[in-house]
């Protein structure tokens, strides 16, 4: 025979945290690491538009586009409804320098 009783629970379910980076344009040739803060117990999960065969599930993913590029970030506890984020990687290409030189000038 049981005892008539009550109590409580407290279950702490993980917080699929993220925080996509500040830095939104980059110099072609530079790399930039797109999230800084990451939980172990979620699944992140990166993919672009611009590209269909990339995907990573680096949570702390560092890219080196060689043309702008849009990352999407899906972050998901089993069971909970994801939380997604979008960052757009804008990436400057060097100006182009034709510089020439007189001989008569620059031999004397």
């Amino acid at each position: 025979q049981g005892c008539p009783g009550s109590g409580s629970a407290r279950v702490k379910a993980p917080i699929p945290d993220f925080k996509l980076t500040n830095k939104t344009q980059i110099c072609q040739g530079d790399t930039v690491k797109l999230n800084s803060i990451a939980n172990p117990d979620v699944t992140y999960t990166w993919t672009s538009p611009n590209d269909p065969n990339f995907r990573s599930n680096d949570p702390f993913l560092v890219v080196r586009p060689d043309r702008t590029t849009t990352y999407r970030l899906v972050a998901q506890v089993p069971g909970c409804t994801p939380v997604e984020g979008q960052i757009t990687i804008t990436v400057i290409s060097p100006p182009n320098l034709n510089a020439t030189a007189d001989p008569a000038t620059v031999c004397r």
